[in-house]
């Protein structure tokens, strides 16, 4: 059996009939493969645009990680020196605590001097005072002795003149006869 050329062309138009649908619905699914290709192209511009934000982003938390790394690494420093700190003041605390016990000590040294000054100043005034008086007024008359003392030498000649005058007067009355 062979087929004529009026077959075929039967057969031709037949199937450009069936296959009319087919080529429509190429010819859409080519429509939207184009329209697939642009929503493609956009999607890929719009990833293009996203993975440039997300750098952008990355790039940003990056920074502020670094900068948070800084914040960290001073206040660890500060932390360092605020223990420093601590320590100093708690030394200084210490020291404070030693000068006041020096100077409680020094309170009690000092009222004790007191005390001992005050007694001191009531045994002068009590006892001393009244002793230097009673030497004084004692003084008094030793002066006066030794002022009468002065005199005594000129006594004392006086007397040994009176003596020398009794002896040789006496001596010659022994030597002279007794009249009765």
């Amino acid at each position: 059996m062979s087929l004529t050329r009026e077959d075929l062309q039967s057969i031709g138009e037949l199937l450009d009939v069936k296959l009319e649908p087919i080529h429509e619905d190429i010819g859409t699914l080519k429509s939207d493969v184009g329209t697939l290709k642009s929503d493609v192209g956009t999607l890929k511009s719009d990833m293009v645009e996203v993975k440039d934000r997300l750098t952008n982003v990355e790039n940003r938390v990056t920074s502020i990680d670094n900068r948070l790394d800084n914040v960290e690494n001073r206040v660890t420093s500060i932390d360092n020196r605020l223990d420093n700190v601590e320590n100093h003041v708690t030394s200084i605390d210490n020291r404070l605590d030693n000068v006041e016990n020096r100077v409680t000590s020094i309170d009690n040294r000092l009222d004790n001097v007191e005390n001992r000054v005050t007694n001191i100043d009531l045994n002068i005034e009590n006892k001393i005072i009244p002793q230097i008086q009673l030497l004084s007024e004692g003084q008094e008359g030793i002066i006066k002795r030794l002022d009468n003392l002065e005199e005594l030498p000129s006594k004392v000649d006086d007397i040994q003149t009176n003596l020398e005058v009794l002896t040789y007067a006496f001596k010659e009355h022994i030597r002279e006869p007794v009249h009765h």
